[in-house]
């Protein structure tokens, strides 16, 4: 069950923050796909870098360290203003 602070109950103990792991999981798919349709267009360096930071951001998922994965996020969102750039130089045309 999801009590309003969004952590979910494990019936045999523990809890993970659902709240939390879908904002890392959404990051990571709208990352990844711009990446996939906009990656050709920042340098090998910064495309690089961003699948760094979503690597590390799966990894840090799994270990479910809530301050590993909220310094991922924030490394990953940062990475990716690259791929903002372009998507609004895009919009613009």
């Amino acid at each position: 069950m999801v009590s309003s602070g969004g952590s979910y109950k494990w019936p045999y103990g523990g809890s993970i923050n659902v709240t939390r792991d879908n904002q890392a999981d959404t990051l990571i798919y709208t990352t990844e796909k711009s990446l996939k349709d906009y990656g050709d267009k920042i340098s090998d360096t910064d495309k690089k870098n961003i699948e760094d930071k979503i690597s590390q951001l799966k990894k840090d998922l799994e270990t479910k360290d809530k301050e590993k994965i909220k310094k991922s996020m924030d490394e990953l969102s940062t990475a990716s203003h690259k791929l903002a750039e372009v998507l609004y130089q895009e919009a613009q045309k």
